[in-house]
């Protein structure tokens, strides 16, 4: 908070409740974000301008006794802010330059129920948010019923429909909204309720609505950067080109294998859930090698005896690359990996037929190729 906000708040305290009232008047008429808060009088609101890691606090305001509150914080460019009263309890905005917005809510209720005016982004979002909230909702009733009869397998079978039921409606809700808010920053934030391997079009309209709209933002910009890293390993482009040693030493390309279908599999010695994953790996590879199946292993181990061992020991008899460098390997970066296991399925031709596929899955689809 800096001083003039310090001395304001003091001078707020001495007055009479009439020029309170008066004050507060004269400055919501002409502060960019202000709002009623009913039963909210006395209470602290933190104004939050959100980037991408962090939130960073640009302005405090009281309440007046009558509800009102107003802030002081001029917008100049259009920007994420959040109005909170605690960290539970918040409104998330999108205000601009020449936005003046208005809340109005209840202090117990503040992030849920609340109505906003003046800033067609925040409306949006605001739409955004209570589709959310609705789907949420029913899926923690059906976690306190879960909670309830946790060994009741019935019971727990039929969760497992409703929760399949209610992902699939949140993602159609996503796919709509996005649809028709295409160049909207509020999409910004619902978008990350899909997963981009399996509705990479709703990635598409949005870098593409972002671009007609705010492509000089930093939204924008963090956003395309992030899409086109997303993009890269999307179904049908070409995999990006790995050349590693082998065990023995000998520099090995994944191109080397142009003309069968190979699956990339990215592990390590040191991860437990590749190891878990392995033994499917090897019945996918036995079954359909002589079929034209082959397997490109990416380790991002750094001690070679640990890689060499657990070759050996999960009994994985195709290729093996690694330059032992751990999470500094090139091909964290070439092929955006933020965790392993992590595998990408390429036909023929070196083009990306799909990415992750685990256990049955990678069955399934090895099947749907060969037979």
């Amino acid at each position: 908070m800096n001083n003039m906000k310090l001395r304001g708040i003091i001078w707020i305290g001495i007055v009479t409740v009439v020029m309170l009232s008066c004050a507060n008047s004269a400055k919501k008429q002409n502060a960019q974000i202000s709002g009623l808060v009913k039963d909210g009088g006395g209470t602290v609101l933190y104004l939050e301008k959100l980037t991408q890691n962090q939130a960073v606090p640009v302005d405090t305001t009281e309440v007046m006794e009558d509800g009102t509150f107003a802030f002081d914080h001029i917008v100049n460019n259009i920007t994420f802010y959040r109005i909170k009263m605690n960290d539970q309890n918040f409104i998330t905005l999108i205000v601009g330059p020449k936005d003046k917005v208005e809340i109005e809510g209840t202090a117990a209720d503040f992030g849920k129920k609340y109505e906003v005016k003046g800033s067609e982004e925040s409306l949006v979002l605001k739409k955004f948010n209570d589709g959310l909230l609705k789907n949420f909702s029913k899926r923690d009733s059906l976690n306190q019923v879960f909670q309830a009869n946790p060994t009741d397998q019935q019971l727990v079978q039929l969760l497992r429909s409703e929760f399949a039921v209610l992902e699939e409606e949140l993602k159609d809700f996503v796919r709509r909204s996005i649809d028709e808010n295409p160049g909207s920053l509020a999409s910004l934030a619902i978008i990350e309720q899909l997963n981009p391997d399996e509705d990479i079009e709703s990635f598409q309209k949005l870098d593409k609505g972002l671009q007609a709209n705010y492509g000089n933002t930093m939204y924008y910009s963090q956003f395309h950067a992030s899409f086109e890293k997303m993009s890269a390993l999307s179904p049908g482009k070409e995999v990006p080109e790995i050349t590693l040693p082998n065990p023995e030493g000998e520099m090995v390309s994944l191109s080397s294998l142009r003309g069968k279908i190979v699956l990339v599999d990215f592990w390590a010695s040191w991860c437990k859930p590749c190891r878990a994953e392995n033994p499917n790996v090897v019945s996918a590879y036995n079954k359909y090698h002589d079929k034209g199946f082959e397997v490109f292993s990416v380790s991002l181990d750094k001690d070679r005896a640990s890689w060499l061992r657990a070759i050996e020991a999960d009994n994985l008899t195709w290729t093996h690359v690694s330059d032992l460098k751990f999470w500094n390997s090139a091909v964290v970066r070439l092929y955006n990996i933020s965790g392993i296991p992590f595998a990408v399925l390429i036909d023929k031709e070196g083009k990306i037929m799909a990415k992750n596929l685990r256990g049955p899955a990678l069955h399934k689809k090895l099947d749907e190729i060969f037979n």
